[in-house]
């Protein structure tokens, strides 16, 4: 099985959120610079780690030499 994809939460933060819409309940706040690991995608929506969405717009994408191996 490969490992997930990693992705860092972008200087602004990243709203968690319960469900994959703007309008869903907001779980917690992502500090900038948190290492999440991508579960699946909906749309423009990631499902993470911790167990919620955030907008695809407020994190990016590690290279493999940023990874956290």
């Amino acid at each position: 099985m490969a490992p997930e994809p990693q992705m860092r939460v972008n200087p602004t933060g990243a709203n968690l959120r319960e469900e994959a819409h703007a309008k869903a309940r907001v779980l917690t706040l992502l500090a900038p610079g948190t290492i999440v690991h991508l579960e699946r995608t909906d749309g423009d929506w990631l499902r993470v780690t911790f167990r919620g969405w955030v907008h695809k717009t407020t994190v990016k994408a590690l290279t493999s030499t940023e990874a956290i191996k």
